[in-house]
């Protein structure tokens, strides 16, 4: 059971192999420029429209809290992010959080130890629940390895089917009602002049 998405009806299925002994260099390492760079590439897409009478099908009430709309005329959709943009940047702040010493988040990103270690602590959670809901039963085979009493893991080469991320990513930014970072008075003035 999946709630619903604007994106649901646009999402691209794929049957891939993946390599988890292949680690993408332009994303993992000691932090450069150009790695938070390609790291806000992957997850940066841009807000998207979640329509208003549909808050229902993703938990959430339409009288406990007052959700950020767009202006009049889509006064009847709200702002919103999908939830694997969410995880992504998770993903982004562990690997941060894990090389901490090696850059100057207090500069860089303008925020203090102890903000970094409890969004460290959130996205801990948040992936480790998202792993626990998709609980992927794909066999992992060990092959025998005379140097190691458990044998060598080999997760990799076991077909998926997944989401094309890059199609997804590409409708988000295609889609997008404003940037990752945007105020209130940005989509104001974004949805003014419409």
């Amino acid at each position: 059971m999946w709630p619903y998405s604007p994106e649901t009806d646009h999402l691209e299925f794929e049957v891939r192999q993946y390599d988890s002994d292949l680690i993408p260099n332009e994303l993992f390492g000691l932090p450069t420029q150009e790695r938070r760079d390609a790291w806000d590439w992957l997850w940066k897409t841009g807000r998207i429209s979640f329509p208003y009478e549909k808050l229902d099908s993703v938990n959430k009430s339409t009288e406990a809290r007052e959700w950020w709309t767009l202006p009049f005329p889509r006064n009847d959709e709200v702002i919103a992010m999908s939830e694997v943009m969410h995880q992504v940047h998770c993903v982004g702040v562990l690997w941060l959080f894990a090389h901490r010493d090696n850059w100057d988040y207090r500069t860089i990103l303008n925020r203090t130890e102890l903000f970094m270690q409890i969004h460290q602590r959130h996205c801990g959670v948040v992936l480790l629940e998202m792993v626990k809901c998709m609980a992927d039963v794909t066999p992992v085979l060990f092959q025998h390895d005379g140097n190691k009493r458990l044998g060598a893991w080999k997760p990799r080469d076991a077909p998926r089917r997944c989401k094309n991320f890059d199609l997804l990513a590409q409708w988000e930014r295609d889609n997008s009602i404003c940037p990752m970072a945007c105020t209130p008075e940005d989509v104001s003035r974004i949805y003014n002049h419409t």
